[in-house]
């Protein structure tokens, strides 16, 4: 590698050929020490759920939800957001104090006093799977904000949209009621809490 680097450095490099495969040789060596340069993990023996690890490639420390042994990953909630990692990429941590548990135990959620939650969601031209998670959300987002009632406009189409909202609110444990917004079965479906 020093050769073809003084070779490009000395004007060479236009003339110079590499031989077949070198290149392929040199670049496989130049990635196996930038990805293992800096990385300290991989020394969780006897790791389960509960302890606490450092995520290497996020740099936060989070805790173990589960672990996949056949499959070298384990499952590592890291702040809101739960994460599936390489055992590779996980150091073991001293346990973190949490600032915000309250005195039951329970862990306390503030909404910003800026953030303004909407009242309604457009769906309209998405599929079933793109539109479903995104009302789920957005169900979610109503109930932290205090929202008694939403509006979902899905359109009126086809109907299948409809219906597989309504079937998705049906089993929802929050909703009280749902149903069109006006007699006429319009594309905008009102559900309380």
């Amino acid at each position: 590698m020093k050769g073809i680097i003084e070779g490009v450095t000395k004007g060479e490099g236009d003339r110079a050929r590499m031989p077949r495969g070198e290149l392929k040789r040199v670049r496989e060596g130049f990635l196996h020490q930038f990805r293992s340069r800096g990385r300290k993990g991989g020394k969780v023996e006897g790791l389960r759920a509960g302890d606490w690890v450092r995520v290497l490639g996020l740099s936060r420390v989070g805790i173990v939800k589960e672990v996949h042994g056949e499959a070298k990953k384990a499952d590592v909630q890291v702040e809101n957001l739960r994460v599936r990692v390489p055992l590779g990429d996980l150091e073991m941590s001293e346990p973190q104090r949490l600032e915000d548990i309250t005195e039951n135990g329970r862990v306390k959620y503030e909404a910003a006093a800026e953030r303004v939650v909407p009242s309604e969601i457009n769906v309209v031209g998405l599929t079933v799977e793109e539109a479903l998670p995104m009302v789920d959300k957005f169900i979610d987002d109503a109930l932290l904000g205090g929202l008694e009632e939403v509006d979902i406009i899905h359109g009126m189409g086809t109907g299948r949209l409809r219906e597989a909202i309504g079937k998705h609110l049906k089993h929802h444990r929050n909703v009280k009621r749902f149903g069109p917004k006006d007699v006429m079965k319009s594309g905008v479906t009102v559900v309380e809490f």
